[in-house]
């Protein structure tokens, strides 16, 4: 029973940076305890030093925060936690824990670097002297002088210039449960995880439900404590980024509202510039070598519903292409599906079998269609667009894609994320990053022989070879 009562969450703590249990023992030898003890509990006996002060955001201000405002309320939201209240100043392990969330808050730094620069000389040790951290020489600098305004003795460590590339813990956030393109996220997802792997960064994916996105993200945070992290096609409100705090956050597809962004941590948007959509299709429709197949009269624009929110890029996409049609006196049918997969491709087959064109907003349905046209004996070559440019599906069956540039935009978060650390997040300010949508075209001297070849009969079981 008390087992079971231990393991329950206190919620004046849940969500926020405190410390892991069970390393008080391993830490009463470090050096920095005996500094604590010599050094402040006589001046605060004595007056000379208030171990709390009363903290406003002009203080984080000047005192190196990039995000005052955000530095000052998650201070006061810990010192209003049971455990914030019931610090007591003549115990060194309730100054040490002040003296951490003070960092975490001023610096922006995580949990665990704050632990490591007040371990000191004495981490470098335990680690067989390699100097290798998770800060570099300048946040070093900002952490000295952070630990000296608050009257904290400063650690000792010894001076390196390490220039490392990011290498902690990203964690993406997305919804994993209905959705309307599978293909495009687990694409990305795993776009992100090969650029994590080539930069010696630990990955971990996260589902956020559309419900209660906050509560999730917050979880999170308080237990894995990542560095850095992507919103896959979420768009997070007020609570969301109370939730991620100073990390660094990088959204992907997000509606397009910059107003709503500029507050920290979000460093950027990466969104599709969807403008040449018009220019590609008028491209693609008006190209000798699709007039010697068809010449489009009617088309079929196949998608999910609009969502109908501000700035959503869905909805974007579906007007350009209805847009770009008409302007081409191609008549368009804009025909709504359930969702992306391979199961609605015959039931659009069959409510327009005669159509001249299908545009689809995903690669999945596009084949579907495909096979549909080559099951019933008519002509399939550039009749048929898709979305994504994915290798498995539009690449694989050499039909007309539009690409999003996945793999870039999966170069485009470290790329950031790089110069975050870089410039010791004092440079985070929202900015919006376009890739531009590409139409690659199907060859004509591509296409995949769906012809079965019979094999050579061993046994009374006859074998076709449909690779």
């Amino acid at each position: 029973m008390k087992r079971q009562k231990a393991k329950q969450k206190n919620p004046d703590t849940e969500g926020l940076n405190d410390e892991p249990t069970g390393k008080e023992k391993e830490r009463e030898d470090n050096p920095y305890y005996t500094k604590l003890r010599e050094k402040m509990l006589g001046p605060i006996q004595q007056g000379k030093i208030d171990p709390f002060p009363k903290m406003d955001k002009a203080w984080f201000l000047e005192h190196g925060s990039s995000i005052p405002a955000i530095a000052l309320k998650q201070y006061t939201r810990w010192r209003n936690t049971k455990m914030g209240r019931n610090l007591s100043p003549t115990s060194v392990e309730a100054l040490r824990r002040n003296l951490i969330q003070m960092l975490i808050c001023a610096v922006g730094v995580k949990y665990t670097t704050a632990d490591i620069y007040l371990r000191g000389e004495d981490y470098s040790f335990r680690k067989q002297g390699r100097t290798r951290t998770r800060f570099s020489s300048r946040t070093l600098t900002l952490l000295n002088d952070v630990t000296s305004a608050l009257g904290y003795p400063v650690p000792d460590w010894s001076p390196h210039t390490e220039d490392r590339p990011w290498s902690g813990r990203l964690a993406i956030f997305t919804e994993l449960s209905s959705l309307p393109s599978q293909r495009y996220h687990f694409d990305l997802i795993r776009a992100i995880a090969h650029e994590a792997r080539n930069n010696h960064c630990l990955c971990s994916v996260h589902e956020v439900t559309r419900d209660e996105p906050a509560r999730d993200i917050s979880q999170v945070m308080c237990l894995f404590d990542p560095d850095a992290a992507v919103l896959l096609r979420i768009t997070p409100n007020q609570e969301c980024l109370d939730a991620l705090g100073s990390t660094p956050t990088i959204l992907v597809h997000a509606d397009r509202r910059p107003g709503l962004y500029e507050y920290p941590p979000i460093a950027c948007n990466i969104v599709p510039n969807q403008r040449p959509i018009k220019s590609c299709l008028k491209e693609f429709i008006d190209d000798p070598d699709t007039q010697k197949y068809i010449k489009p009269r009617t088309a079929v624009v196949c998608s999910v519903d609009r969502e109908g929110t501000e700035g959503s890029i869905r909805d974007v996409r579906i007007g350009l292409v209805l847009m770009a049609l008409e302007e081409l006196h191609v008549t368009p049918t804009h025909c709504i599906v359930p969702d992306y997969s391979f199961s609605h491709a015959v039931r659009v087959f069959q409510a327009f079998p005669d159509t001249d064109l299908y545009v689809c907003l995903s690669d999945q349905l596009a084949v579907g269609i495909k096979h549909c046209l080559m099951a019933s004996g008519r002509e399939y070559k550039r009749r048929v667009v898709g979305w994504d440019n994915s290798r498995q599906y539009a690449q694989a069956e050499n039909i007309t894609s539009f690409d999003q540039g996945l793999e870039e935009i999966a170069g485009t978060v470290f790329e950031k994320l790089i110069e975050i650390v870089r410039k010791e997040r004092r440079a985070i300010g929202f900015r919006e990053l376009g890739i531009t949508v590409r139409l690659q075209r199907e060859k004509d001297d591509g296409y995949p022989d769906h012809r079965c070849k019979r094999r050579d009969q061993e046994g009374i079981h006859p074998t076709f070879d449909l690779k």
